[in-house]
């Protein structure tokens, strides 16, 4: 983490830690024992695109999977660094918002081999703060507690093993398919 955190920062990349990390981070003071990746959603500026964020991320890890959405383009992409998946979500800005998209294939659906469904995932417009995680300052959403309403409900301070984050709060199904690329 510490090693990711420097690397992304002397990048000069806008991003945070996301999704289970932030809230084994923010909730538990610890990683969740059974969120096996490390998440961190990286916020789109006009003047750099997915490819520049890429090239940074190969320097430390080994690209596993791009997930592409119709009509949006690269949303996810998932590397491996020091052994660990590192998945990292691709945040736009829109007006007063910050939205991201997530994939997901429904068990009891069939597919294509590389497609998936998609969710849009909004929450009010996303700034950096820090937060003091073990030894180091790490980079969260300022407001934590608010954005992690977004993503798990009110009750996101008490653990529940069936929620799904297709179906969180901020959750809206888009009829469009996602693709998969392996490397």
């Amino acid at each position: 983490m510490k090693q990711l955190q420097a690397h992304m920062e002397e990048a000069k990349i806008d991003f945070f830690f996301d999704f289970g990390t932030l809230l084994g981070i923010i909730r538990e003071g610890h990683l969740l024992n059974h969120d096996l990746d490390m998440d961190i959603g990286v916020i789109l500026k006009s003047s750099e695109n997915e490819t520049d964020i890429r090239k940074h991320m190969l320097e430390v890890g080994r690209l596993k999977y791009v997930y592409f959405l119709d009509d949006v383009g690269l949303v996810e992409e998932s590397y491996m660094v020091n052994g660990i998946k590192v998945d990292v979500n691709y945040y736009r800005t829109l007006g007063d918002r910050s939205i991201c998209y997530l994939l997901y294939r429904e068990q009891a659906k069939k597919y294509r081999g590389d497609e998936m469904n998609a969710v849009e995932l909004a929450s009010k417009r996303i700034s950096i703060t820090k937060a003091r995680f073990i030894d180091t300052d790490v980079n969260v959403p300022d407001n934590c507690a608010e954005y992690l309403e977004t993503r798990y409900g009110s009750n996101w301070k008490i653990p529940d093993k069936n929620w799904c984050y297709w179906a969180g709060p901020s959750a809206r199904k888009i009829p469009n398919m996602a693709h998969i690329q392996k490397f």
